[in-house]
C-alpha cells in the first residue's frame, strides 16, 4: 500500500488555533504504486531505526510506518524557512471513507479521521521525530453498539398464562419447566401463541419462544436439529438464519475466551499485557457479543451506586443551583473510549446534565422513568457510541464495589464479574466515588455549605 499526501492545514484548523500553536495537518489517501509511485525510505539510518522501533513493535500500528516515511519525506521536500517552524506538531488524518479509517465516523467538518500525531524538530539533515501519539480508537474497526445482547438472551422464559394449579392437565416445557396448554398443530398457516407448548420433531415438549431463544438450534435433551420444528411452527427462514449466525458467534467467542486463558497463563497477570493488547482483546469480545453494552452498563451502575449517598446529595445541589431537573450522564464516544477508561482509569466521565441537554431518545425514556422515581432516588444515564441506557439509583442502597482486576477480566472475557458473589471491596479504587467526594468539597466551599463525613448539610 502506498499513500498520497495533501496539506489541509487551513481547512482543518481555525485561525485562532493556528495563531496559538505551531500546527500542521496532512491528509493521507490510500492507493497503489501505479497511482502514487513507490514510497522511499528515510535515508537517515538512526531515524529509520527509531521509526521501526515505534511502528513495528508488536500489537501497535505497523501499517503506519510507510505513512511516517511519506510524511517526513514530504516535510523535507516542501520545507522552507518562510513556511515552516523549526519544531511543530503534525497531525496525520485520513478521509472517513478510506480503508485506514476502519469504518469509524468523523465528527470533524472536513470528514476526516485522526490516525496519529508527531512532534517533529528540524535538524541539519532534515526533520526528526521527537514524540508521537496514536488514535487508540483505531486498534479495531468501528463496533456498532447496541443495548440488546444477540447471544446472551434470556434463556428462561416464564409463561404469563401458566398456573401451578394446571400441572395435572398441562404439559411442562423441558427448557423453562413451566407449564401451559398443549398446542396441537391443526393449521400450519396459523401462527401459534408463544406461550403454548409444541411438540418437536424428536417428540419433546417446549415453548416455541424457548426454542427460539436457544443459543444452538438443537434439542437440549437429545441434540436433534430443531430447524424443521421451527419452520413447521411458522418461524421464518430469516429468523432461523439469524439464530444460526448467533451460534457461530458463540463458537468464536468460546475460542476467543480459550485464547485469553492461554495468554493469561503465559503472562501470569493480565496487567503485564500492553494497553493496546488489552484494548484489542476487549474489543474483539465486544464484537463477538454483537456490540452489546449491557455488561458495561452494569459496571457503571455498580461504580456509581457505590457512592449513592454522595451522588444523591450532589443531584439535589445541582438541581437547586440550576433550578431544573437533571441526571448524572456518562458519555463515551466509542466502545474503545469506555474500555480504555476502565483499563486505565484516570478521571470520571460523569457530568450532571439538565434534562434538556441529554439526547432526545434518552429524554423520552427519562420522562417515563421520572414518573416512577422515588424521593430517595436519582437518575443516571450512559451513552456509548449511538446506544444508551438510563436507570435510577436509591441513595440508601450502596452498590457493589467491583475490584479493578475483576472489571478488566470481565471486559476481556465479556462475562459477569460477580459469579463468585464476592462482597463489596471498599478499598478498591473507584474514580466515581472520588469524583463525587471531591465535587462535594468544591460545592461546599463555593456555596458555604457545612461539609462533614463525606456529606453536606443542606
Amino acid at each position: 500500500m502506498v499513500y498520497k499526501i495533501e496539506n489541509i492545514t487551513p481547512e482543518y484548523y481555525s485561525l485562532d488555533e493556528l495563531n496559538k500553536n505551531f500546527l500542521f495537518c496532512l491528509k493521507i489517501s490510500s492507493g497503489t504504486e501505479a497511482q502514487y509511485g513507490k514510497t522511499q525510505k528515510i535515508k537517515n539510518k538512526r531515524l529509520r531505526e527509531i521509526l521501526e522501533k515505534i511502528f513495528l513493535q508488536k500489537d501497535t500500528f505497523p501499517e503506519y510506518i510507510t505513512i511516517a516515511y511519506n510524511v517526513l519525506n514530504y516535510l523535507n521536500k516542501h520545507n522552507s524557512k518562510e513556511q515552516m517552524y523549526t519544531s511543530f506538531i503534525v497531525r496525520i488524518v485520513t478521509d472517513e471513507t478510506d480503508v485506514l479509517a476502519k469504518d469509524h465516523v468523523s465528527t470533524h467538518s472536513c470528514k476526516v479521521i485522526h490516525l496519529f500525531s508527531m512532534f517533529v524538530t528540524k535538524q541539519k539533515n532534515g526533520y526528526h521525530l521527537n514524540e508521537y501519539a496514536f488514535n487508540i480508537d483505531l486498534v479495531t474497526n468501528r463496533i456498532l453498539c447496541t443495548n440488546k445482547n444477540p447471544i446472551y438472551e434470556q434463556l428462561l422464559y416464564v409463561c404469563e398464562n401458566s398456573s401451578l394449579n394446571d400441572i395435572e392437565q398441562n404439559v411442562e416445557c423441558s427448557i423453562c419447566l413451566s407449564v401451559s396448554p398443549h398446542s396441537l398443530i391443526t393449521n400450519k398457516n396459523e401462527k401459534h401463541n408463544d406461550n403454548l407448548i409444541i411438540t418437536s420433531c424428536c417428540k419433546n415438549k417446549f415453548h416455541l419462544k424457548c426454542l427460539q431463544n436457544l443459543i444452538y438450534l438443537q434439542c437440549p435433551l437429545c441434540r436433534e436439529d430443531l430447524k424443521s420444528t421451527l419452520i413447521e411452527n411458522n418461524v421464518s427462514v430469516e429468523e432461523i438464519d439469524a439464530q444460526t449466525q448467533k451460534s457461530m458467534l458463540e463458537k468464536k467467542l468460546e475460542e476467543h475466551r480459550q485464547f485469553i486463558m492461554i495468554l493469561l497463563q503465559e503472562t501470569q497477570d493480565f496487567f503485564d499485557l500492553s494497553n493496546v493488547q488489552m484494548l484489542k482483546i476487549c474489543a474483539e469480545s465486544l464484537r463477538l457479543n454483537g456490540g452489546d453494552i449491557s455488561l458495561y452498563v452494569q459496571i457503571m451502575h455498580d461504580l456509581n451506586s457505590n457512592a449513592s449517598k454522595l451522588y444523591y446529595t450532589l443531584d439535589k445541589l445541582f438541581s437547586k443551583k440550576e433550578n431544573t431537573l437533571g441526571i448524572f450522564y456518562y458519555k463515551f464516544d466509542t466502545a474503545i473510549d469506555f474500555i480504555k477508561n476502565m483499563i486505565i482509569p484516570s478521571k470520571s466521565h460523569v457530568k450532571w446534565t439538565s434534562v434538556a441537554n441529554i439526547p432526545l431518545n434518552m429524554q423520552e425514556k427519562y420522562n417515563e422513568l421520572v414518573k416512577k422515581t422515588k424521593d430517595t432516588e436519582y437518575i443516571v444515564g450512559i451513552s456509548i457510541d449511538d446506544s444508551f441506557d438510563i436507570w435510577t439509583v436509591d441513595r440508601d442502597k450502596c452498590g457493589f464495589r467491583p475490584d479493578v482486576g475483576e472489571i478488566c477480566l470481565a471486559i476481556m472475557r465479556y462475562q459477569e464479574y460477580r459469579l463468585n458473589e464476592k462482597t463489596s471491596d471498599n478499598y478498591s479504587p473507584n474514580i466515581e466515588y472520588k469524583w463525587a467526594k471531591s465535587m462535594l468539597k468544591i460545592m461546599s466551599k463555593k456555596n458555604k455549605y457545612k461539609y462533614k463525613n463525606n456529606n453536606i448539610q443542606l
